[in-house]
C-alpha cells in the first residue's frame, strides 16, 4: 500500500487525522510504512496535523493553506522538518508510481473492459452463502420446476451494492435477481412476479418475448397469493439497499415490516420458500426463519448478482460462501450490543477483544449462524490432521474429502487458542485458511502454514508482540462452532 486514509472519528479523545499515537508512533515508525497518509474527506481539523503525521489534506486545503502553514511554522506548533517529510512521501509515491514520467491518461484502456462481467460474475459466484436447505429444495430441479413465483422489492430492484463511498456510481450492466433467475430457468418455465416495482416485460436479445409474466397489485404490503399457491417455489427477494446501508450511519437490525410481512405470507401459502436476503451483515432472521426452508444471505453481488443467484438455485454453480461475521438471534446477543455509542456520542468499547465470535465463545451464547459457516450441495470430511512446528511457526495438514455426488468447494478454517497464559484470551481466533475444490469421490490433503505472528499476543506490559511459552491449540473445521479435529501444539 501506498497510501493510508485517517478516519473521521476521535480515539481516546484525539481526531485520528491528528492522532500522533496512531500516524507517527505506530504507522510510521513501529510499521515502518514509508507512503503517505491522507485524510477522509474532511476529516481535517487542525494544521497541526500535520506535525502529528498526516500528509495531504483531502479533498481540498482547508486547514493546510500556505498561510495556516506558515503562521503555524512561525509558531512552532508546526516545524519546517513535518512540512518537508510530508512533501516527501507525496513526491516518493508520485515517483514511484510514474506519475511524473509520463502523461497519466492511457486512450488505449476502454471505459469497459471485456474481462470485468466474467470476473464480476466469478466474484458473485463465490460470494453467495447458502444458510438453510431443509429437505435438500436446493437445487431447483429444472425437470421438476414448472412454476416460480418471484416476489419482493429487492427483485427487480437488485442493490449491487451499499451506498456511500463503498457503491460505484453504476455498473454498466446490472442484472437484476429477477432476470437472472428467469435466464436460469429457461424457456420451459412460467415465472410470476409480484413487487411493488414489477417491470412491464423482459425480452431476450432477439426481441422475443421471454415470460409469461402476471403482475398483481400490492395492498398494505400482501401481495396476492394466488400465483405463491399455485407455484412449485416460491423466491423472496428482500433485505437492505444503498438507501438504508451505508457510511456515516447506523441501520436497524430488523427487516422492514413489510419486507418480514412478506416473508411470512409467502411462506404459509407455500411450503416452498426461498428467502433471498441483501445485506453488508446480518438482519433479524430468528422470528421467521422456521417457517422457512430455504434462506440464502448474498451481501452485494455488483452487477452480475443476478446470473449468479440464478446459476446457484439451479444447481449451474454450488455455492461455497462462508459468513465473514457472526449471525445474531437478537441484537442483544451481540457482545458490542451493550457498549453502543452513548448520549455523548462515544464508544467505550469494553468488550475488548471479545467481539463477534470471540465474544460469543466467551458469554456461552450460541449464534443464530457462526462465524465461517456456510452449506453446500455436496458433504465434507476432513481426517488425519496433523500439526507439527515450523521454523518460523507451524504447519497444519489435513485430508479434505468430498463425500458426496456433486463438484464443490470446502473452506478449511485453521483457529488457534492458548488456555493457559498470563493475560485473557479468546477461545480460539482464525490464523489461516484455505478454499480447495474436489471432484465427487476426492480427497486432497491440504496445507496451510501458520507464522510465529499467529500465537502472538500484544503485551501491555512489554508494549509489543510475544509468543508465551506453553501449550497452544490449533483446531481445523468448516466453521467457528463446527470444529473436525485438534491437537495441542508446545511452543517455547
Amino acid at each position: 500500500a501506498w497510501s493510508v486514509m485517517t478516519a473521521h472519528n476521535l480515539v481516546r479523545g484525539e481526531h485520528c487525522s491528528g492522532n500522533a499515537h496512531l500516524l507517527q508512533e505506530i504507522l510510521k515508525k513501529e510499521w515502518g510504512f514509508e507512503g503517505l497518509v491522507m485524510s477522509d474527506w474532511g476529516a481535517c481539523k487542525t494544521v497541526e496535523s500535520l506535525a502529528h503525521g498526516l500528509d495531504l489534506e483531502m479533498p481540498f486545503a482547508r486547514s493546510f493553506l500556505p498561510q495556516k502553514v506558515n503562521a503555524a511554522i512561525q509558531a512552532g506548533s508546526v516545524k519546517q522538518a513535518d512540512l518537508d517529510d510530508a512533501v516527501r512521501r507525496i513526491l516518493r509515491t508520485a515517483v514511484a508510481m510514474g506519475f511524473l514520467d509520463r502523461p497519466q491518461t492511457v486512450a488505449s484502456l476502454p471505459r469497459i473492459s471485456k474481462e470485468s462481467p466474467g470476473f464480476a460474475l466469478e466474484v458473485a459466484r463465490n460470494a453467495i452463502v447458502l444458510l438453510k436447505n431443509d429437505g435438500a429444495l436446493l437445487p431447483l430441479n429444472r425437470a421438476k420446476i414448472k412454476r416460480i413465483a418471484v416476489y419482493g422489492p429487492n427483485s427487480v430492484k437488485t442493490p449491487p451494492c451499499g451506498g456511500g463511498s463503498g457503491c460505484a456510481s453504476g455498473a454498466p450492466q446490472h442484472r437484476n435477481f429477477l432476470k437472472g433467475i428467469v435466464n436460469a430457468g429457461g424457456q420451459g418455465m412460467v415465472f410470476s412476479s409480484v413487487t411493488n416495482t414489477a417491470p412491464d416485460h423482459w425480452f431476450l436479445d432477439n426481441g422475443k418475448p421471454l415470460l409469461k409474466e402476471v403482475v398483481n397489485s400490492v395492498t398494505n404490503g400482501v401481495p396476492d397469493l394466488g400465483p405463491a399457491r399455485e407455484a412449485d417455489v416460491a423466491v423472496v427477494c428482500v433485505g437492505l439497499n444503498t438507501g438504508v446501508e451505508g457510511e456515516n450511519r447506523d441501520r436497524p437490525f430488523i427487516l422492514p415490516p413489510e419486507q418480514k410481512q412478506l416473508i411470512e405470507a409467502v411462506s404459509k401459502a407455500n411450503p416452498h420458500t426461498i428467502v433471498v436476503v441483501n445485506g453488508g451483515a446480518a438482519v433479524e432472521m430468528a422470528s421467521w426463519i422456521q417457517q422457512v426452508p430455504v434462506l440464502l444471505h448474498v451481501w452485494y453481488l455488483g452487477q452480475e448478482g443476478g446470473t449468479a443467484l440464478g446459476e446457484v438455485l439451479f444447481g449451474d454453480v454450488n455455492p461455497s460462501g462462508r459468513l465473514c461475521s457472526t449471525f445474531d438471534r437478537a441484537l442483544s446477543d451481540n457482545p458490542a450490543a451493550a457498549n453502543c455509542p452513548d448520549e455523548h456520542n462515544v464508544v467505550h468499547y469494553k468488550e475488548g477483544l471479545f467481539y463477534g465470535y470471540r465474544g460469543y465463545d466467551q458469554s456461552g451464547k450460541s449464534p443464530l449462524f457462526p462465524f465461517g459457516f456456510g452449506l453446500s450441495y455436496t458433504t465434507f470430511k476432513m481426517d488425519n490432521l496433523k500439526v507439527e512446528k515450523a521454523s518460523d511457526g507451524a504447519r497444519v495438514a489435513m485430508e479434505v474429502s468430498n463425500a458426496g455426488s456433486r463438484a464443490g468447494a470446502q473452506v478449511v478454517q485453521v483457529y488457534v487458542g492458548q488456555p493457559k497464559c498470563s493475560v485473557e484470551r479468546p477461545l480460539r481466533e482464525l490464523k489461516g485458511f484455505a478454499k480447495v475444490m474436489l471432484q465427487p469421490g476426492e480427497t486432497r490433503r491440504v496445507e496451510i502454514v501458520l507464522p510465529r505472528s499467529s500465537f502472538e499476543y500484544w503485551s501491555p506490559v512489554k508494549k509489543g508482540w510475544i509468543v508465551e511459552p506453553g501449550d497452544f491449540v490449533v483446531e481445523v473445521g468448516d466453521s467457528e462452532r463446527s470444529i473436525a479435529g485438534r491437537q495441542v501444539l508446545l511452543l517455547p
